[in-house]
């Protein structure tokens, strides 16, 4: 509009052939923003071939492999120029996440792309994307290459998932903490406080089922294999709270660090994720499979809900003809909670009873609490006057005296004075109470 009329102005030819130069620019530009977001476009002008000619291939990974996987792209990533790499758009900057390997923190690649030109990371040239997806629970996976390629492309991507079960997998020979999270099952390589063999005391028969069921059976599982004999075995730890069975499964785990895959599995996991958790163990067997609490998985069938008692039972049958290498140890307050399907001959191989100590090994156990403690105790007499305390309730007690001693020399007094205070502490406790 003119501003000093009401009448509209006039457009000249040269206006109308501005706009629509202008239209004809912003189609164009459209157009090459969709081309620029489209991957098989992208990495035809990479390739240098039409976009007809580009193989296309899509793979995934559950969440569980998902480490492994980002952590051989990272590698990937090492050896490629800093201008081949960037997100999956390629003209954003990489996306990084941290992973937990015990000790360590270790960055790993989120959102990727890389180019990789030919003899980098294959014999041939490579177009690579790699992102989350949430909604479907998996690690994506994107690869490009001339469809005359297939057979290399295909060789790479193979590699690529094999990355998370081979001698590259950060779970293989780890101690894993196997758990839900908010996409499905999580794993996350620890470090445990290291517990010795020598720090526990027990009974003799607890001692010859575990080098029987646990030792022997690693060390002789290639016989077995070799025999058709089975490579799996169950055991089961029973015993009133604090009589050491879980400082036993930590001991266990503690020791095969480095020789086989330890999987402590929390509850959550076990009753909605268990299958999934031993075929990812099957695929870094040896393992060594720590299940504590093990009356909350499969109960009693008449007290329980029927559905986590059927898969577990499920997933062990199945360990005996598809899976191979699982040791499984687990723990439960009562046996008698346990339905006796669960620990029949092909499921758990034997049930273990951890007693209370007796005299001579709450004399031992007071021993080895205070070993590190300047004291002037009488354990003899300490020992009997703790009857009924179990293992835990004597650590407490060495613990409290420490807190409570007036020097730095524990006395037998202030060690008799929190043994009491714990007897009467226990005493109060509903039965089967875990203090």
């Amino acid at each position: 509009m003119d501003p000093s009329s009401d009448r509209p102005a006039r457009w000249t030819r040269e206006d109308l052939i501005q706009v629509e130069y202008d239209l004809y620019s912003h189609m164009l530009s459209e157009a090459e923003r969709k081309r620029h977001d489209d991957p098989v476009y992208m990495s035809s002008r990479f390739l240098e071939i039409d976009v007809a000619d580009v193989l296309l291939l899509n793979t995934s990974v559950p969440m569980i492999d998902a480490d492994a996987v980002r952590l051989e792209l990272g590698r990937q990533l090492a050896v490629l120029p800093r201008d081949a790499v960037s997100a999956p758009r390629f003209d954003e900057p990489v996306t990084w996440a941290e992973v937990r390997l015990g000790a360590e923190r270790v960055r790993v690649p989120e959102y990727l792309g890389l180019r990789a030109p030919a003899g980098s990371l294959a014999p041939v040239p490579l177009v690579v994307r790699s992102w989350p997806r949430p909604n479907q629970l998996d690690y994506f996976v994107q690869v490009c290459a001339r469809e005359s390629d297939r057979e290399e492309a295909e060789s790479y991507v193979e590699n690529l998932r094999a990355s998370a079960s081979d001698e590259r997998s950060p779970h293989r020979r780890r101690i894993l903490e196997i758990g839900t999270g908010r996409f499905g099952l999580e794993v996350t390589v620890v470090a445990l406080e290291a517990i010795a063999r020598e720090d526990l005391v027990l009974g003799d028969d607890v001692w010859e089922a575990i080098r029987r069921n646990v030792d022997r059976m690693f060390d002789r599982m290639d016989r077995l294999a070799a025999a058709g004999l089975g490579t799996n075995r169950g055991l089961v730890l029973s015993g009133p709270p604090g009589t050491g069975k879980s400082a036993l499964c930590r001991a266990l785990a503690h020791e095969y660090d480095g020789k086989v895959t330890v999987a402590i599995i929390s509850a959550s996991a076990g009753q909605y994720l268990l299958k999934n958790t031993y075929e990812h163990l099957d695929r870094l067997a040896p393992a060594l499979v720590l299940v504590e609490d093990l009356d909350l998985l499969v109960g009693d069938r008449d007290h329980h809900e029927r559905g986590p008692l059927v898969e577990f039972l499920t997933v062990l049958d199945g360990l005996m003809t598809h899976h191979g290498g699982v040791v499984t140890v687990a723990t439960t307050n009562d046996a008698k909670m346990i339905d006796d399907a669960a620990i029949r001959a092909a499921r758990f191989d034997q049930v273990v009873p951890l007693a209370l100590p007796d005299a001579g090994q709450r004399r031992d156990i007071l021993g080895v609490y205070l070993r590190s403690v300047s004291h002037e105790a009488d354990l003899d007499a300490l020992a009997r006057r703790a009857d009924g305390l179990s293992g835990a309730d004597l650590r407490e007690v060495v613990r409290s005296a420490v807190l409570d001693a007036e020097a730095n020399v524990v006395s037998h007094d202030e060690l008799s004075a929190s043994l009491e205070r714990r007897r009467a502490f226990v005493d109060r406790l509903p039965v089967g109470f875990v203090a």
